[in-house]
C-alpha cells in the first residue's frame, strides 16, 4: 500500500545576527527582535542563530543553533516561513571580509529554501572593495525581500552597491522599543551597584578603537570640566562586557574626579535603565547612545564608524557628532555645555518618539511580509493607532528613466526635497540605467521598475493602449492619493499614471508645446498618436508661466487647471560640490563661458557657434566649454572648425558632477530655441555667475533677465566678483506650490 505524505507547513521564524558574544547591543537587537515577532504570533517558534547556542537558549528562552552549524541551519530556514536577517551592522567588511560573506552566506541559504527573507532594521557598511561590493550587492538584490534600514546612509549605501528589487526603507534599530525596569526598579538597580539613585550623572559608553588613545587625556580633561562645571559624576557603562572596561580603565587612570565604573554584565533591561538616570550621554557605542535616546537622555556621539554617524543624522542631531580621531577637549566641553541647556532634553525626547514610530515599522513590514499587504496594524501592534504610512498622503511618480536631462534631474531634486517627508512616495521607472547620483533621496521616497512599452508603441493610438494593454502591477493595491506622469512625452508613463488607483492624476509639462511642435517633425507626428491623453488627465503643472498659454492652445484644453511650479534647484548640492578638485582649469587671460545641456536642435548650439563666429574676428580672449552630448555632437564639432572656433570652443561632454567645471568660469551662455524652464540658468545663478541669454527665453525664466543682443553682451562682458546664491525664495515658492497641489482636492 501507498502512503502519501502531507507536505509540512512553514512556520515560524529564523532569526540570524551577531549574538552569542556578549554585546549588550547584540543582545538587545535579539531580545527586541523576539518582543516583536511575538507580537505577530504569540506561539511563533523562533530559532536563532548564535555564537553560544547554550547560552542564548537560556537568556532568551529560544532554540538555538551554533553560527557554524551549517547542516542545522540548512535544516531549520527549510521548515521556517521567515529568515529574519539583524539588526545590526551585519553586512561590512570593515571587522572582517569572512563575517560579511558569512551573513551573505546565510541569505543565500535562507532564499534557497524557500524562506521570505528580511533585513530587520540593519545598519549596511562600510563595505570596502570593488569586488566586496558588487558580490553584496548582487546576493541582496536576489535573496532579501525586505530591507528595513536603521538610517539613511544604509538605505543610500544599499543604492550605491546597486541594491534594487527589495523593498528599503528607513525605520530605526529595534532595540529603541526595549522594555526596562520601572524608575523604582531602576533605583534599586543603582544602589546595587554601589551609585545613589539621587547623584547627578554623565554616561560614558567607550570602546577601544583606533584613536581612542589618543584621545583618552581630552576625554578625561571634559569629564573634570563637565564636574566641576555641572556636578555631573562620570558613570562608565560597558556595552560589550568585559572589553569596554578596558577602554574605561585607561580613561580612569588618567581622571581627578570622582566616578563610577559598572564591572559587571548587565542584562539589556538594566543597561538601559542605568543610561534612564544620565543627565547626559557621550557614547562611542551606538547602542550606548540609542539606550540613552530612548529615554530622551541629551548625546554626544563620538563616532568611530559610519554607522554613529547614520544614526545621529537620522534624528536630526548631526550637530552632537565628534569623530574619534579628531576628538579635543575643548570640543567635548561645548557639547556637555549643549547637553546642559534646558531645551536640550525635550529636543531628546522628540527625537525618542521620532524613532520609537518609526521603529513601529519595522514590525508592519514584518507583517505585511508575512500576511500580505494590510491596511491596519492589530490594536495590539499599535495601540491602535493609524501606521506612519496611512497617515501620510501617498503619491505615484511615474518618470522613464534617470538618465541625464532637466527632466531627470529635476525629479532627483524633488526626490531631494525635505518637505517630501510629509508623504509616503513611489517612483515607478521603466529604466533602471541611472545617471544621476541618489544618495540624498529621501527616505519615504521608494524606487520601483515597470516593463517599458516597445520602442514601436509611440505609434500606436493612445486610445488603443488604453483599452488593450495589461495593467501594471504596482506597488501596493492601496490607492495613491496623487498620481503624476512627470514625463508627459512617454507612453508608459500616461498609461501608468492613468491606471494607477488614485484619486487625483497630474501631469507636469516641461515644454512649449506650440514652438516645439513646429520645430520638430517628430514630434508632429507622435502627437497624432498621443495627443489624446492629455484629455484624461484633471490637472496639470507647468514649470513655467511661459508655456501654460502655449499647452492650452495646442491641447484645446482651454480651461485646464494648470499650476506654475518651476523646477526645484538644489543649491545645498551644488555649493557641496563645487569645490571638489578636478584636474582641470581655464587660462586666467581668457574670458571663460560655459553652456551646458543636451546636444541637439532644440538647445541651439549651432546658433551659438554662428554667434561666436563673428564675435571671435573682433575680440580674441574668449574661451567657450559647452558641457553635454548628443545627436548633434559631430555636426557641431564640424561647425566648429568651419567656424574657425576650433580653439575657442571646447566640448567637454557629460560631466557627472559638472558644477567645480563651472565654478572656474567667468560667466554662462544659454541658445535654446525654446525650452521649458532654463535649469542651467538658475544653476549657474546659484554659482554666481553672470547670464547670457536671448530676450526670448525671459518668458521661461521669470525674474532672469535675458539680452536683444547676444553678441554685443559677447563682446563688451568683463569679468566681475561671483556671489553665490541659495536661491532660498526661489525654492521656498516652489515649496509652497508643490505642497499646495498636493493638498488641495
Amino acid at each position: 500500500m501507498k502512503h502519501t505524505h502531507k507536505k509540512e507547513e512553514r512556520r515560524g521564524a529564523v532569526i540570524c545576527g551577531a549574538y552569542g558574544r556578549g554585546n549588550a547591543g547584540d543582545d538587545a537587537i535579539l531580545r527586541a527582535i523576539m518582543q516583536e515577532m511575538r507580537q505577530l504570533d504569540e506561539t511563533m517558534p523562533m530559532r536563532v542563530i548564535s555564537r553560544n547556542p547554550t547560552e542564548t537558549s537560556r537568556r532568551f528562552g529560544v532554540s538555538a543553533c551554533h553560527t557554524f552549524h551549517f547542516k542545522e541551519i540548512w535544516q531549520a530556514v527549510g521548515k521556517a516561513e521567515l529568515f529574519v536577517s539583524g539588526g545590526g551592522s551585519l553586512i561590512q567588511n570593515a571587522t572582517s571580509s569572512r563575517s560579511l560573506y558569512y551573513y551573505l552566506m546565510t541569505l543565500l541559504m535562507a532564499k534557497l529554501r524557500g524562506c521570505k527573507v528580511m533585513m530587520y532594521g540593519s545598519g549596511i557598511g562600510p563595505v570596502y572593495g570593488k569586488f566586496h561590493r558588487w558580490a553584496a550587492g548582487k546576493i541582496i538584490d536576489r535573496c532579501v525581500d525586505v530591507a528595513t534600514l536603521r538610517d539613511e546612509d544604509s538605505r543610500r549605501e544599499l543604492g550605491y552597491m546597486g541594491v534594487r528589487k527589495p523593498k528599503m526603507l528607513c525605520t530605526a534599530d529595534p532595540t529603541i522599543s526595549i522594555h526596562q525596569l520601572d524608575r523604582e526598579q531602576g533605583n534599586k538597580l543603582l544602589e546595587y551597584l554601589g551609585i545613589p539613585a539621587d547623584g547627578e550623572y554623565l554616561g560614558l559608553g567607550l570602546r577601544q578603537w583606533k584613536g581612542f588613545d589618543e584621545a583618552v587625556e581630552n576625554i578625561a580633561e571634559a569629564l573634570e570640566y563637565a564636574y566641576k562645571a555641572y556636578g555631573l559624576i562620570p558613570v562608565f557603562v560597558p556595552i560589550e562586557y568585559p572589553n569596554d572596561c578596558q577602554a574605561a580603565k585607561k580613561v580612569i587612570d588618567k581622571l581627578n574626579c570622582p566616578y563610577y565604573l559598572i564591572s559587571e554584565q548587565l542584562e539589556i533591561s538594566e543597561t538601559v535603565s542605568v543610561l534612564a538616570h544620565m543627565k547626559a550621554m557621550i557614547g562611542m557605542r551606538l547602542h550606548s547612545l540609542i539606550f540613552a535616546v530612548e529615554n530622551g537622555v541629551p548625546s554626544v556621539g563620538v563616532s568611530y564608524d559610519m554607522k554613529v554617524d547614520g544614526f545621529l543624522k537620522s534624528i536630526g542631531c548631526a550637530d552632537a557628532l565628534l569623530h574619534i580621531e579628531s576628538v579635543t577637549a575643548r570640543q567635548l566641553q561645548k557639547q556637555i555645555d549643549r547637553c546642559m541647556q534646558a531645551q536640550e532634553r525635550s529636543k531628546w525626547q522628540q527625537a525618542a518618539q521620532v524613532l520609537t514610530n518609526e521603529e513601529s515599522k519595522n514590525l508592519y513590514e514584518a507583517r505585511k511580509l508575512l500576511h500580505g499587504a494590510c491596511t491596519h496594524q492589530s490594536n495590539q501592534a499599535s495601540g491602535g493607532q493609524k501606521t506612519m504610512r496611512q497617515q501620510k498622503k501617498r503619491i505615484a511618480i511615474f518618470q522613464s528613466d534617470l538618465h541625464v536631462g532637466g527632466i531627470q534631474k529635476s525629479l532627483v531634486n524633488l526626490m531631494s526635497l525635505e518637505a517630501m517627508d510629509k508623504y509616503d512616495v513611489d517612483v515607478y521607472l521603466f529604466d533602471r540605467d541611472v545617471f544621476f547620483d541618489l544618495s540624498d533621496i529621501r527616505p519615504h521616497i521608494q524606487i520601483h521598475y515597470l516593463k517599458a512599452f516597445p520602442y514601436y508603441f509611440r505609434i500606436v493610438p493612445f486610445g488603443a493602449i488604453m483599452k488593450l494593454m495589461p495593467r501594471f502591477k504596482f506597488a501596493t493595491t492601496e490607492p495613491y492619493d496623487v498620481a503624476i506622469d512627470f514625463s508627459n512625452y512617454q507612453q508608459d508613463c500616461a498609461f501608468g499614471a492613468l491606471t494607477v488607483p488614485a484619486k487625483k492624476r497630474v501631469m507636469w509639462i516641461h515644454n512649449d508645446m506650440e514652438i516645439k511642435y513646429r520645430e520638430e517633425k517628430k514630434y508632429r507626428i507622435l502627437w497624432t498618436f498621443f495627443h489624446s491623453k492629455f484629455h484624461r488627465f484633471s490637472e496639470f503643472v507647468a514649470v513655467s508661466d511661459g508655456i501654460i498659454q502655449p499647452f492650452k492652445n495646442k491641447t484645446g484644453l482651454k480651461n485646464a487647471k494648470v499650476t506654475a511650479i518651476p523646477n526645484l534647484i538644489d543649491t545645498h548640492e551644488i555649493f557641496e560640490k563645487c569645490d571638489k578638485p578636478i584636474d582641470f582649469d581655464v587660462d586666467p587671460n581668457k574670458f571663460n563661458i560655459a553652456s551646458m545641456g543636451h546636444l541637439y536642435h532644440q538647445k541651439g548650439y549651432d546658433i551659438m557657434l554662428d554667434q561666436l563666429k563673428e564675435v571671435c574676428e573682433k575680440r580674441k580672449d574668449l574661451a567657450v566649454y559647452i558641457f553635454g552630448d548628443g545627436p548633434d555632437h559631430q555636426a557641431l564639432v564640424e561647425q566648429a572648425k568651419r567656424n574657425g572656433l576650433e580653439h575657442v570652443v571646447h566640448f567637454m561632454g557629460y560631466q557627472s558632477n559638472p558644477y567645480p567645471y563651472l565654478n572656474k568660469m567667468d560667466a554662462f551662455y544659454l541658445e535654446s530655441r525654446y525650452e521649458g524652464q532654463g535649469m542651467v540658468l538658475w544653476e549657474a545663478k546659484a554659482l554666481g555667475l553672470p547670464l547670457i541669454f536671448p530676450k526670448r527665453l525671459e518668458k521661461y525664466n521669470i525674474s532672469l533677465k535675458g539680452t536683444e543682443d547676444i553678441q554685443d553682451a559677447l563682446l563688451h562682458m568683463q569679468r566681475t566678483q561671483k556671489t553665490k546664491d541659495d536661491l532660498h525664495e526661489y525654492n521656498d515658492e516652489i515649496c509652497r506650490r508643490l505642497i499646495h497641489l498636493i493638498e488641495s482636492d
